[in-house]
């Protein structure tokens, strides 16, 4: 124990640390800070909430209002007339004439012919339009798709290579730089060793920080890509 010590105080001193600084650094971060992401309910966020989609889906239902109006353009020009007439009938005595009332009711529709053209060509237009729409609107779609799948599958590859890390080559890593100090302590291997033991850890320790680092951050574009602020 006392070479474990001496060897451990040698170390830390070439390290520019305290002599008696264990070999753990510092506490490893919770990568539990990260939840864990379900596919579907995923998927049904980023289509209720993703702004690009929205933008798109708006964009397509105002084309197919525009489509609706240019179809009613084609419907005839109505006029539609109520009067009321009344009048006696003629005869000698006016005074004894009966009164005669009558109701009318007129309905015109006109419907010019050179209007057909010009409104054929006006739904043309936005039939074009609408179908523009509609397949920008299932481009995007799909493109939020599978950048919200890769964003997920990478969250979960990164949480599979976090735990590895944590519960068995951080561990590992720890137990050959505490047995490069019992053996630099009793003479079986040289400094030169044990100071690659220790690198060994430091560098584990480093690619953990980086995973959780990247965990963080394929979070955050999980969250623009469903329109959440995480």
């Amino acid at each position: 124990v006392q070479a474990e010590r001496t060897a451990l105080s040698q170390l830390n001193v070439m390290l520019g640390r305290e002599a008696e600084a264990d070999v753990q650094v510092d506490p490893l971060p919770d990568p539990d800070g990260v939840p864990k992401v379900d596919r579907v309910e995923a998927l049904a966020k980023m289509k209720a909430r993703n702004p690009s989609i929205l933008s798109s889906a708006a964009t397509a239902n105002a084309a197919g209002k525009g489509l609706a109006l240019a179809w009613m353009g084609l419907l005839p020009d109505f006029q539609v007339g109520v009067s009321d007439n009344q009048y006696h009938l003629a005869s000698p005595n006016y005074a004894s004439s009966p009164l005669i009332e009558t109701h009318s009711f007129n309905v015109q529709a006109n419907l010019p012919l050179w209007a057909l053209f010009n409104e054929s060509q006006s739904i043309l237009a936005s039939s074009h339009s609408n179908d523009a729409a509609k397949a920008g609107l299932t481009s995007q779609e799909e493109q939020s798709e599978q950048a919200l799948f890769a964003a997920v599958e990478a969250l979960d590859n990164n949480a599979v290579k976090i735990a590895l890390y944590k519960d068995h080559v951080l561990p590992l890593s720890e137990m050959c730089l505490r047995l490069a100090l019992i053996n630099y302590g009793s003479g079986k291997i040289g400094f030169q060793d044990l100071a690659a033991a220790a690198a060994g850890l430091w560098s584990t320790r480093s690619t953990y920080y980086t995973l959780l680092a990247g965990d963080v951050s394929a979070y955050a574009q999980y969250g623009q890509l469903v329109g959440e602020e995480l």
